[in-house]
This record gives structure tokens, C-alpha cells and sequence, in this order.
């Protein structure tokens, strides 16, 4: 058996989750509390999108600063800030 973090993995076959351990489950239950003070490491270290992203879709698509961006499901909103950096409306 081997750990990788949440489950014990059967080495016989490398596929058998065995289950997760109680301060998994503690953990699961309480989503608010397993990530309480951790939204300043996240953010620092998170990296942002490549300037790069623009150009690509400048080629295939043509696209500039008069397109409009819906930004669906963006979490943490860092290519919506490249979009609004660009001159681009973000919804």
C-alpha cells in the first residue's frame, strides 16, 4: 500500500482506493475551515496567463480590443484581467 494524500492505493494492482482517512473526511465536511487562511499563499504563487494567449487568438480569430468576453466560470479572474488589461468589456 502507498499514500498519496488522500487515499491508500493497494500496490497489487495500483488502481483499489482503500478509502480516505478520517482527517480527509473532517476536512470534506467542512469546506469553509480546510481552506481558511490559505487564500494569500494561493494568490501569491498562483501564476497569471501568458501574454501570449492574445496574440494566439489575434491569429486565429481575430480578435482585439473590440471583442466582448464572457469569462464563464472564472474562479479566480486572472484572464479576465488579462482581457480587461487588453481593452477588452468582460462579463
Amino acid at each position: 500500500m502507498w499514500w498519496t494524500g488522500y487515499f491508500l492505493i493497494s500496490e497489487d494492482d495500483g488502481r483499489s482506493i482503500r478509502g480516505a482517512t478520517k482527517t480527509d473526511n473532517a476536512m470534506e465536511q467542512n469546506f469553509v475551515h480546510r481552506f481558511t487562511g490559505r487564500a494569500a499563499v494561493y494568490a501569491g504563487s498562483r501564476p497569471g496567463y501568458p501574454d501570449e494567449i492574445l496574440e494566439i487568438l489575434t491569429a486565429e480569430i481575430g480578435f482585439d480590443q473590440t471583442k466582448i468576453v464572457a469569462d464563464i466560470g472564472s474562479g479566480t479572474g486572472l484572464l479576465s484581467k488579462l482581457f480587461l488589461q487588453n481593452g477588452n468589456i468582460v462579463f
